[in-house]
């Protein structure tokens, strides 16, 4: 598996959270082509790969693969539509950027509004105009446009929350026969869960689900961080107690891998990992640093990367060992 070439099929796909259906059938293409001989289930919007070893690995890897992005909701001729946000998405990163959506197999282009600096303008509207005349279905979704820089050691890129955590699990599904549990909705908080779960608990008796996402890099001058590039963490405490607070067991297991603690002191600084602590699941959030997240460009160190799979393989094994060569960016 080539993780570039990977990351760039995956970010042709506008997975707008919510907006997710639309291009199942995609994504399922590019599921199936990365895991040929593994059986994919679908459970409305979620996608999941049972283990290899039924019964012997209680292991999930759990990896939220919707983004943030635009829908239209009005057009006002053949070429120029009102759109709304979707998710944590702050209108003037929008604003002048090219957005990407596809349309009957083609990827379509558009430009959002600026609005003029000396004219007050209400935030909430924005504008695409399409790069040719088109007629949309109501609710399009649209992304941000796929480009990538790549220097010695870091990747700029659209949506590495958490296309990062994706392809990494799926990784690991294909060389070691994990579990895999891919999920739509985090974005704007609409995870639906349980019957993915139940799916899952008639094969794996008490399975330990670890929850992959992206949080924020202290190497981003434009928030407070939670963790230097280069590392991986999990997360014990979520939302200051009141979200998922992992179990001691998965906690042990965290730290024998030599895996750094943190704890989440804002309320809704949580993650997928709350929901499954409120169905009563025993989870635990394993999160790697990015900078300028839920923006069109955001930022990996390559030694991130390798930490997160690292630590996703070591899960398989008792501790670390080097990465394999099959790990080519």
């Amino acid at each position: 598996m080539k993780f570039l070439p990977s990351l760039f099929c995956l970010n042709n796909v506008p997975l707008v959270s919510g907006y997710e259906r639309n291009f199942y059938d995609s994504f399922l293409e590019l599921l199936k082509a990365e895991l040929p001989e593994r059986e994919i289930i679908v459970e409305g919007s979620n996608f999941i790969v049972l283990p290899e070893k039924e019964g012997k690995c209680d292991t999930i890897l759990v990896a939220h693969y919707d983004q943030v992005g635009l829908v239209v909701d009005a057009q006002y001729n053949q070429k120029l539509y009102r759109a709304k946000k979707i998710g944590l998405l702050n209108p003037s990163s929008v604003y002048g950027k090219v957005l990407q959506s596809v349309v009957d197999g083609k990827i379509i282009r558009a430009v959002a509004s600026s609005p003029p600096p000396h004219v007050k303008a209400e935030e909430s509207r924005i504008f695409l105009e399409l790069e040719e005349p088109i007629e949309l279905a109501p609710f399009w979704p649209f992304s941000f446009e796929n480009r990538m820089i790549k220097t010695q050691s870091s990747i700029f890129s659209p949506a590495l929350d958490n296309r990062i955590g994706v392809i990494c699990s799926i990784q690991c599904a294909k060389n070691y026969g994990t579990g895999l549990l891919l999920t739509a909705g985090e974005e704007t908080g609409t995870t639906r869960l349980l019957p993915s779960l139940e799916n899952i608990e008639r094969v794996v008796t008490n399975p330990k689900y670890i929850v992959v996402d992206a949080t924020f890099s202290k190497s981003d001058p434009t928030c407070n961080g939670y963790l230097g590039d280069g590392s991986v963490a999990f997360i014990s405490i979520e939302g200051g107690g009141s979200g998922n607070i992992a179990p001691q067991n998965l906690v042990g297991k965290m730290k024998n891998l030599a895996l750094k603690e943190i704890k989440t002191e804002e309320k809704d600084a949580t993650t997928d990992a709350t929901t499954f602590y409120r169905l009563g699941r025993e989870a635990v959030a394993v999160v790697y640093p990015i900078s300028y997240m839920h923006s069109s460009m955001e930022k990996i160190e390559i030694a991130t990367i390798s930490s997160l799979y690292r630590f996703l393989r070591a899960l398989n094994y008792n501790g670390f060992n080097t990465i394999p060569e099959d790990i080519i960016l």
